[in-house]
């Protein structure tokens, strides 16, 4: 028997920013294990490089970063049910979204590369029907500090929110934000 939330969610397209948080790995998780007829969730993840983190020496990929979270614990259940739920998970740098806001959408593009990112731009812009903002950065707020908390809740959110007005099938939009948490000490 299935629920009228697996209904539901039978063909979306979801976008799921934040996806590499905790509670973004466990919505992804409960999403692929009770609505297995979803058809894509695209996971735009913010890469570290050298040059946007100086502390870093690592260049990971999106799908090297998704790699590694599918052989966890967490998807064991999922795995179990299906063995090839990772073809749904379409992990992206989302220098993609903020180039092609930034750029516009009525640029000519020179490169070849570009315009590729541009035609994937365009085929996450018109298939999303579901979004998730989920991009907290810590629950800790005495690692955090307010220009980290502004930049992910209010910037960030602000440049998601641009492209999300543009997304033709959207239907929904759900919030998620550290920000909100009450700790009591």
């Amino acid at each position: 028997m299935t629920s009228s939330i697996s209904d539901f969610y039978e063909g979306k397209n979801i976008i799921v920013f934040g996806s590499i948080t905790f509670p973004g790995k466990v919505l992804i998780e409960k999403l692929l294990r009770s609505c297995p007829n979803i058809d894509n969730i695209y996971c735009p993840i913010p890469i570290l490089t050298k040059k946007s983190n100086p502390n870093t020496n690592h260049h990971f990929s999106p799908i090297d970063i998704f790699a590694e979270i599918y052989t966890t614990k967490l998807f064991d259940r999922v795995r179990r049910n299906n063995a090839k739920f990772q073809e749904k998970i379409i992990p992206f740098d989302i220098n993609l979204l903020y180039s092609s806001l930034d750029d516009g959408n009525n640029v000519e593009q020179d490169n070849e590369q570009k315009q590729t990112e541009i035609l994937s731009y365009k085929n996450i812009q018109n298939t999303v029907d579901i979004c998730f903002y989920m991009a907290n950065n810590s629950i800790d707020f005495e690692e955090q500090n307010l220009k980290e908390m502004i930049q992910t809740n209010v910037i960030d959110l602000k440049r998601i929110l641009t492209f999300l007005k543009t997304c033709t099938k959207l239907k929904s939009i759900v919030y998620l934000s550290s920000i909100y948490a009450n700790i009591g000490k």
